[in-house]
């Protein structure tokens, strides 16, 4: 059974931080890598946090 794509830019994101969150267990172990994961999860957030603010514009509008 072939993996489905997430529908939408959110759900795609959201996958993406839940895969950067899980590489902690799995990546190197280097200060400098996990400093780069820490930068990348919060780069995700904020742009799942500009999607939200996105789709809450659209509903107004």
């Amino acid at each position: 059974m072939p993996d489905e794509q997430p529908a939408t830019r959110d759900e795609r994101l959201r996958l993406a931080l839940q895969r950067v969150v899980l590489l902690r267990e799995t990546g190197p172990k280097s200060a400098a890598w996990h400093r780069a994961r820490v930068a990348t999860i919060w780069r995700l957030h904020r742009l799942l946090a500009a999607e939200r603010d996105r789709a809450s514009d659209a509903r107004t509008a």
